[in-house]
């Protein structure tokens, strides 16, 4: 954890050098708390959940900080520092990429997640995806429980609906 906090406070520092780097430090570790804490409910209680886990962790922590904190402005505030910091820290280009703030998600962006299906479907039949590099290894490597995710979400919220 110290770790984290620590390049949370240089990230910080090489985008704003400013009295406020502390404070914008904190916004991300309570941030990255609640993610961790969506996580952990998700895997203890095996939730039905739609999307991948970053963006269904990423959610609850928002929804926390969101519902359950009073002062309006010190909880949008703390989002919109974390929001900064993450697009910053690796990603400066996607600052003037307008699509990157398109909902829904860019064609690229929904290309690589239907591809991410297939391949998690089955991954034994579909290593040429990898190969000819329409899916990266990085993003292969997590397709088959987002598959296996995406399927028992479906049944769970389907189940008294569909008829055998």
């Amino acid at each position: 954890c110290y770790e984290m906090i620590e390049i949370f406070y240089e990230a910080n520092l090489a985008l704003d050098n400013t009295e406020e780097v502390e404070g914008y430090v904190l916004d991300a570790v309570d941030f990255t708390f609640y993610t961790l804490v969506g996580s952990t409910l998700d895997w203890e209680y095996t939730l039905p959940t739609t999307g991948n886990e970053a963006d269904i962790n990423d959610q609850f922590a928002s929804y926390m900080i969101l519902e359950f904190t009073d002062n309006v402005d010190l909880s949008t505030n703390s989002i919109f520092n974390y929001a900064y910091l993450l697009f910053n820290i690796d990603n400066s280009e996607l600052m003037t990429d307008p699509n990157y703030f398109a909902i829904p998600p860019t064609s690229e962006q929904r290309a690589y997640n239907i591809t991410c299906h297939v391949y998690g479907k089955d991954s034994e039949n579909w290593q040429s995806l990898i190969e000819n590099e329409w899916l990266p290894q990085d993003r292969a490597n997590y397709c088959e429980i987002e598959y296996s995710d995406i399927v028992y979400t479906w049944d769970v919220l389907l189940e008294n609906y569909i008829k055998n």
